[in-house]
């Protein structure tokens, strides 16, 4: 079958587009139109690319480009299908139109080593922490644990490498060490380092074995408790546990780790949930299906309340009444 010719649209129609996208977003939909944004907008860069009057046009357009691909492969990668594929699709969608992004050359890295796939994990985290040192650090930095976590996963690449291309061999470090022995020593660094534990006093690295031992543990009690599992998403309350959706799992996050009646959050402060064009009744909306998720599933009314208007947005926070868990990758 031969491939359809892409449509070229006008500026003109792809405003429209954009307009109506827009509208369906603030129809309260219970899931994200990434794809479309990532249609529209590739749309626009094949009508500006030829064009050098559109210098300025285009380039913003790229940045709305590479912030909605690396939204949609983190938000595939840990969906409830863990659509990995399709994520590193995505993932290499953001090197097409930014080739040096560290976060994106990061996520790649870390998709390929769960795959034993060495050869390239190698490549894509060592370029991960080359680019974090020169990349617009205001646009995709790697934060200080992805820097950590590449840097170990890094090493123990290399190393799982060697052993593949070197089976029987007894290769040794420097020390005498041999090369699964480092390899099980760095794993065992890269796990007690993985996880991260929050409440609002304190925050801790853990292993997975950890994170799942202090979820069952709390089962009864009255701690509100975030597990972003290997396969899933959980929250739970007193004897109630239940799957959340990814989306609601985000906002929730947020708001349990940034907010305080003192200090509520709006749409403009979480811009990778909320996009800079979203109206007050869409961030409204997403704040509601949250808190009827929570009362409908687990009984409780007030987890987050409404803190006022301040500008364009309502804000809300979490209510520090409740003690809560966070239970989460640490570079997540």
């Amino acid at each position: 079958m031969m491939r359809q010719p892409r449509v070229i649209y006008t500026e003109e129609q792809l405003y429209e587009r954009e307009d109506a996208l827009i509208e369906k977003e603030n129809q309260d939909l219970p899931y994200p139109l990434f794809h479309k944004w990532i249609e529209l907008y590739e749309d626009f860069f094949t009508l500006y690319r030829s064009d050098d009057h559109f210098k300025d046009e285009k380039e913003a357009v790229r940045k709305k480009l590479v912030r909605y691909l690396l939204e949609y492969g983190l938000y595939l990668k840990s969906s409830l299908k863990k659509e990995h594929q399709l994520a590193a699709s995505q993932l290499q969608k953001v090197l097409k139109y930014d080739k040096n992004n560290p976060v994106a050359l990061y996520r790649l890295g870390f998709l390929h080593y769960r795959e034993n796939a060495f050869h390239e994990s190698i490549r894509y985290f060592n370029d991960s922490l080359d680019q974090s040192q020169t990349h617009d650090k205001q646009q995709w930095p790697l934060n200080d644990r992805q820097s950590e976590l590449a840097s170990l996963y890094l090493l123990s690449s290399m190393i799982h490498l060697r052993d593949q291309l070197n089976p029987g061999n007894s290769l040794t470090d420097d020390s005498g060490v041999e090369g699964y022995e480092l390899a099980t020593d760095i794993e065992d660094v890269i796990s007690r380092k993985e996880y991260r534990a929050f409440t609002k006093k304190r925050e801790w690295l853990c292993n997975y074995e950890s994170c799942l031992d202090e979820f069952n543990q709390a089962l009864g009690t009255d701690l509100l408790v975030l597990f972003f599992d290997l396969e899933s998403t959980f929250v739970q309350y007193r004897h109630n546990r239940v799957q959340i959706h990814i989306d609601y799992a985000r906002l929730l996050k947020i708001l349990m780790e940034e907010s305080y009646p003192h200090q509520p959050l709006g749409a403009e402060e979480i811009p990778h949930i909320f996009p800079k064009h979203v109206d007050n009744n869409t961030n409204i909306q997403k704040a509601g299906r949250v808190r009827r998720f929570l009362r409908t599933q687990l009984g409780i009314e007030d987890v987050i309340l409404p803190g006022g208007k301040s500008g364009t947005y309502t804000r809300y926070y979490f209510n520090d009444t409740y003690d809560c868990l966070i239970l989460s990758r640490s570079d997540f």
